[in-house]
């Protein structure tokens, strides 16, 4: 019974997602900006060393740093949407940031980090006429 009235509540609305902070937060952004830095370099590190692992072109390196900002906003960003029901006009705007953000680092991580496999020895047919 609790639990069909909670249904009919949140069908009825308003429903609402927030986060309280009971000591308030800091005045200046100094420290959000900092983490913020910080964990921007660690997913460009991490990406770094996906496609140190790829044999590919420059342009496929760059499609892999793509994916994985696709990736990061299908998991976390759709999901938001699924869950919490965040507007759809939200989830597609952080879908370009995602995008368009990946593909600038892209650039510039796929230029600084070169393939370990693309300059592997390959693999030559030989034939024999016979």
């Amino acid at each position: 019974e609790q639990w069909d009235d909670a249904v009919k509540r949140a069908q009825a609305g308003p429903v609402a997602l927030m986060v309280v902070q009971r000591n308030g937060v800091p005045a200046t952004m100094t420290k959000q900006l900092l983490f913020e830095f910080i964990s921007n370099i660690v997913a460009a590190f991490i990406a770094a060393l996906v496609i140190a692992n790829v044999a590919g072109s420059y342009f496929m390196r760059i499609m892999v740093v793509m994916m994985l900002g696709i990736f990061a906003w299908m998991t976390v960003d759709v999901s938001h949407w699924i869950w919490y029901a965040f507007p759809v006009d939200y989830m597609f705007a952080q879908g370009i940031d995602h995008l368009t953000g990946w593909f600038l680092a892209g650039l510039l991580i796929a230029c600084v980090v070169k393939s370990k496999r693309a300059n592997a020895p390959q693999a030559v047919a030989v034939t024999t006429d016979a």
